[in-house]
């Protein structure tokens, strides 16, 4: 079996994030791997919505489910600099951003991160949405957002589309499915899954 880890780590993120959790399932699960029983997780309860708040002054993130697949968004309250959203990429060979994706290459196929879909609620109709051009920027290994004009005064999310990747488990077919995560105080996410490949 091969495999390559790639990761986006947070740069300058606040220490004092607080967690709140929505929609949970009815099961609880265990997580017990290796000999060491501190590590162990048991009684594990998985939520289809997990908000991670104050990721960044005034900046919350929200982790939920679509079309089955795991998404995210930034939440950027009224005033909160989007310019505060950096992330440091590890694992990659080698990246760039083409199209206005960015690709990461691993030693198996490339990793790629789809562009960004920005935007703010119409103050009057919540079902109303105008578009704000948004993309990435990299800074040698660092990813950075890219935000045009909008208004200050209103929320604005920021929603990365769904990654893309040949060697990850495609979560759409009936046979591979992520059903539900959680967020551990110490900051480890777990998500619950089934696969019947081998």
């Amino acid at each position: 079996i091969k495999a390559h880890a790639v990761g986006l780590e947070f740069i300058g993120a606040t220490n004092n994030v607080s967690v709140t959790k929505s929609q949970p399932s009815n099961v609880t699960y265990n997580y017990i791997k290796g000999r060491d029983e501190s590590k162990y997780q048991s009684g594990v309860k998985m939520y289809k919505e997990v908000m991670v708040h104050n990721v960044y002054k005034g900046i919350d993130m929200r982790y939920y489910f679509e079309d089955g697949e795991v998404r995210y968004d930034y939440i950027v309250h009224p005033q909160a600099d989007p310019k505060q959203i950096r992330m440091e990429i590890k694992g990659a060979e080698s990246y760039r951003i083409e199209n206005g994706e960015l690709i990461m290459e691993t030693t198996i196929n490339p990793v790629v991160k789809r562009d960004l879909y920005a935007f703010q609620k119409n103050a009057v109709n919540q079902n109303e949405k105008t578009q704000i051009h948004t993309k990435f920027k990299l800074n040698g290994n660092q990813l950075q957002l890219e935000v045009g004009d909008y208004d200050k005064s209103r929320e604005l999310i920021i929603d990365p589309l769904v990654l893309l990747s040949t060697n990850t488990i495609p979560s759409s077919t009936p046979a591979q499915i992520i059903y539900g995560m959680d967020i551990h105080p110490n900051g480890d996410i777990y998500f619950s899954s089934w696969s019947n490949d081998v």
